[in-house]
This record gives structure tokens, C-alpha cells and sequence, in this order.
């Protein structure tokens, strides 16, 4: 009788301790399939990813064919009908600086599977995107002010420096 309770308890808690949702578990996998596709540029494969009513708006920019981009994903959160992906796009610019892009997959359950809503994914690319040129430009604005600092003290020490002189 106590293997048989011990087998129950085991079965019954091993779930719990150890796994996730089922949703989250496939959205994840819908996720990672999408982004393998767009980074392989194959936009029919994508698309097939996509709920039907966004499908068609997603589009891969040619111009950027050789450019090599991370993706990498974190916390799945499921809510309201939706789930959430924390995924992370990290790429290097023009100029050679790296670029950590924030964003979110956001998929929908559509017959029982789930699809990337492409619209809301991009969005959120492009709130990414602009969190990420803001805090570059602060970090920017912030060198610059030191560098003000430096040259007004350094002026203002030479103007003191050199009214001692004329005494």
C-alpha cells in the first residue's frame, strides 16, 4: 500500500515541480520556429507561423539579406488569450557597435494552435528598437555633458590661473 501512495504522490507532483504549461510549451516551440524561418529569409515558411489575418504583412527587408542577427528567448507568459514571448534580437551596426534589441513574439491560440500575431510582434520590434536608440543616445548625451564638464573646469581653471599671474 505505501508503494502504491509514494507512486501516486510521485506522479501527481513531478508535473507540478518540474514542467510547464502545455500552452507555454508550444508557443515556445511556434516562436523559435517562426524566428528560424525569418532568419533563414524564408517568408512562405514564416508566414505559415502567422495567424491568416497577418500573414501577409509580414515582409523581410532585402537590404539587410547579409546582416547576422542573435535571437534568443526567455520568459513565456501567458495572458489574456495570449502568449507572450521575451525574445532578444542582439546584432551588430553599421559602425560595429552591438545592438540588443528587446521585444516580444506575441502569438494567439487559433484552432487549438498557436500563431504568431505578426503585427503586434513587429511592434514591439520597433518599441525595441526605439528603447534601445534611446538609451544609446542618453548613454551619448551623458559622454558628452562629461566631456563639457572637463573643458569648462579646464577653462575656468586656466582663467583663474592665469588672473593670479597678472598680480
Amino acid at each position: 500500500m505505501r508503494k502504491v501512495t509514494v507512486a501516486v504522490l510521485f506522479v501527481l507532483l513531478v508535473p507540478l515541480v518540474f514542467g510547464c504549461s502545455k500552452g507555454e510549451d508550444e508557443s515556445l516551440v511556434v516562436a523559435k520556429a517562426f524566428w528560424k524561418a525569418m532568419e533563414n529569409r524564408d517568408i512562405v515558411t514564416a508566414r505559415s507561423y502567422c495567424t491568416s489575418e497577418t500573414a501577409n504583412s509580414l515582409q523581410i527587408d532585402e537590404d539587410k539579406k547579409d546582416q547576422d542577427v542573435d535571437i534568443s528567448f526567455g520568459r513565456v507568459e501567458i495572458k489574456d488569450g495570449q502568449a507572450h514571448v521575451k525574445t532578444t534580437m542582439v546584432g551588430t551596426n553599421e559602425d560595429g557597435s552591438i545592438m540588443s534589441i528587446p521585444l516580444e513574439t506575441i502569438l494567439v491560440e487559433r484552432n487549438g494552435e498557436w500563431k504568431v500575431d505578426a503585427n503586434q510582434t513587429m511592434m514591439s520590434i520597433l518599441g525595441g528598437a526605439m528603447g534601445a536608440m534611446m538609451e544609446s543616445m542618453k548613454d551619448g548625451m551623458e559622454e558628452m555633458g562629461k566631456a563639457m564638464t572637463e573643458s569648462m573646469k579646464s577653462a575656468f581653471e586656466d582663467a583663474e590661473s592665469s588672473d593670479g599671474d597678472d598680480g
